[in-house]
């Protein structure tokens, strides 16, 4: 089969509590729906910034995602923050790491050269070969580009979250009252292929179709949300192939001197 582009659009309305958050709900559909195959790369904008905000949005995210049920692991590019962004990100890897998280850490990308990013993303990717994929899980030092592509060798993309949500509790969550909910848009791309299982989306696509009856939950508690099968004009006519380069044009845009040696 021929594997197609879908284009999934989501938005958490601004103004009152708007819980379960739909953002962190579909990537849970994402993740149980392709049995646990996938993990997470974050791009992540801004960080939750005190380990209170950081544990109720890790506690959530595990939740909303199956978390206990299905381990996959998060994974971190550089956002921002300036010099308190590395402080932010010690929260996420202790709270990751304790005894109590389902959750893996890694792989964490400190690449070299690499400065500030706003953009807020989240590449959602499954192994190759996870048995072949080298070991880049906290690294003790700086990172190379070139490090990071042949790691890239490794995965494949099989969906990609774009849109204004920064990976924190504040735009997830933010259900405590404290203060005005904030409005939120993210769109997904995923590059369907029934024959992957780490890239079989089926539930979602017939999710909502109207002939689906036996999958109107999607429809109704994704009611806000618009989705769409998208035309795909590749070079190679590999949606996958496409998503994999959104990585990589990524972590090159991450580093101000880039390396072309691989």
């Amino acid at each position: 089969m021929t594997t197609k582009m879908y284009l999934w659009y989501l938005q958490k309305p601004g103004g009152h509590s708007s819980y379960p958050s739909p953002l962190p709900e579909a990537i849970g559909a994402i993740l149980t729906m392709t049995k646990g195959a996938n993990n997470l790369l974050v791009s992540p904008g801004f960080l939750s910034a005190t380990y209170n905000t950081t544990d109720s949005f890790i506690d959530s995210l595990a939740s909303a995602t199956n978390g206990f049920r299905n381990h996959y692991s998060i994974g971190f590019l550089r956002g921002m923050g300036k010099g308190d962004y590395f402080n932010r990100l010690s929260c996420h890897e202790k709270k990751i790491n304790s005894a109590t998280c389902p959750l893996s850490y890694g792989p964490v990308f400190h690449l070299k050269n690499a400065s500030e990013d706003h953009r807020k993303m989240i590449f959602i990717y499954s192994y190759r070969n996870k048995n072949l994929a080298p070991t880049i899980y906290y690294p003790s030092m700086s990172l190379t580009l070139d490090d990071a592509k042949q790691w890239l060798l490794h995965i494949q993309v099989n969906a990609i979250v774009i849109g204004s949500s920064n990976f924190s509790y504040a735009t997830y969550f933010n259900t405590n009252g404290s203060s005005r909910e904030r409005g939120e848009s993210d769109l997904i791309l995923m590059a369907h292929n029934s024959n992957n299982p780490s890239s079989n989306f089926s539930n979602i696509i017939e999710g909502f179709s109207s002939s689906a009856s036996t999958h109107n939950y999607l429809q109704e508690q994704f009611s806000e949300s618009v989705f769409a099968e998208g035309v795909f004009y590749g070079a190679d006519d590999n949606p996958q192939a496409y998503l994999n380069d959104i990585l990589l044009k990524t972590l090159e845009s991450h580093v101000d001197n880039v390396s072309t040696n691989l």
